[in-house]
């Protein structure tokens, strides 16, 4: 399950496949902060660039998507009010390849939604066959409203289900705040083992009249590739050709 916001995915989450289960919805419209919870528990919350709603639309993502609602209600309690101390985090991206043995510091977003100015937190960070980490945020001072990207520590891809998970554990050096289902985010996603026995070939603009010339092998020498995963054999463009002017 993904909630996103236009380009970017707000929060990934799992849901109980073949059988019932409840999902709601839970917007608090002063403080912008968006609740999903499936059977009452939260799995995550989010901000929104419009805390505004004004419909739902309910629709299968393609024609082999089959599933079932029953039951919809809708409530509304205008006498919510804000926090004066709330930070949220969300939005975690990861911006590598989804090959196992892929390296990345994801980036999140934390977001002060109190009217109090937030300038440390504690993040538990939890990857996959590794301890749980606790990242120390400091130097950095958020009014109201205000949000700031940071990046967790490294992420290795394994084989199989990858699920790496942020947790808000103190803002201010106080481990309670407004808002307790703001307070972590993750990403799950499946990482790809490489076909066995099997190369990547990149050609950089390699149709030109000189194609044994030394500008594509120095281009590559210098590193423009080396990250490239999995290994493979790489064509770069002439010297003096149309391509390299």
């Amino acid at each position: 399950m993904q909630a996103f916001n236009g380009a970017n995915v707000l929060m990934r989450e799992t849901f109980p496949f073949d059988q019932w289960f409840e999902i709601e919805v839970n917007v608090n419209l002063s403080s912008n902060i968006w609740k999903i919870l499936i059977d009452g528990e939260c799995k995550g919350a989010f901000a929104t660039a419009v805390s505004a709603i004004a419909s739902i639309d309910l629709y299968p993502t393609s024609d082999l998507t089959e599933y079932y609602v029953d039951n919809v209600s809708f409530s509304h309690d205008p006498a919510v009010t804000g926090f004066a101390l709330d930070g949220g985090i969300s939005e975690i991206v990861w911006s590598k390849g989804r090959l196992v043995g892929s390296i990345d510091k994801p980036a999140f977003v934390l977001r002060n939604n109190g009217t109090t100015n937030i300038t440390s937190a504690d993040i538990i960070v939890s990857r996959p066959g590794l301890s749980d980490t606790t990242l120390l945020l400091t130097g950095f001072n958020l009014a109201k409203n205000a949000k700031k990207t940071f990046n967790l520590p490294n992420v290795t891809l394994k084989g199989g289900n990858n699920k790496v998970e942020a947790r808000l554990a103190k803002i201010n050096g106080t481990s309670t705040d407004g808002e307790e289902c703001n307070n972590r985010t993750s990403f799950i996603f499946d990482a790809v083992v490489p076909a066995p026995f099997k190369a990547v070939l990149v050609e950089e603009a390699t149709g030109t009249w000189c194609p044994w010339c030394p500008r594509g092998a120095t281009g590559i020498g210098q590193g423009r590739w080396r990250s490239m995963r999995p290994p493979g054999a790489l064509l770069g463009p002439a010297e003096g050709s149309p391509a390299t002017g």
